[in-house]
């Protein structure tokens, strides 16, 4: 976040949520969905390089919990983190929810 030249997008998505993206040129696109009180609820990485997937998955698999060959998970601040990879027309991006908050 602290990189120059960081350009941010803000939408509203429903009544209810708003969405915040941004571009890091070559490395990944970030899109946050958030509730009515501004709290992330999901997030969508979209890697850019075409290796960016394996970097993810590599670092993935060392800091948060392997389910699958393409799901994860992570307990941090009371808060679960579910990761999933998916791909939509063969273009790879992970889905990150976020349960609420239960601490």
């Amino acid at each position: 976040m602290k990189k120059k030249e960081i350009k941010f997008t803000e939408d509203i998505v429903t009544d209810t949520t708003s969405r915040i993206s941004w571009i890091i040129e070559n490395e990944y696109q970030m899109i946050l969905v958030l509730n009515p009180n501004g709290v992330v609820i999901q997030q969508t990485l979209i890697p850019e390089k075409e290796n960016g997937v394996n970097e993810f998955v590599r670092w993935f698999n060392e800091d948060f919990v392997r389910i699958s060959d393409t799901e994860w998970r992570n307990d941090t601040d009371g808060r679960i983190y579910k990761i999933e990879l998916k791909h939509i027309l063969r273009e790879p991006f992970f889905s990150i929810t976020l349960a609420a908050e239960s601490k």
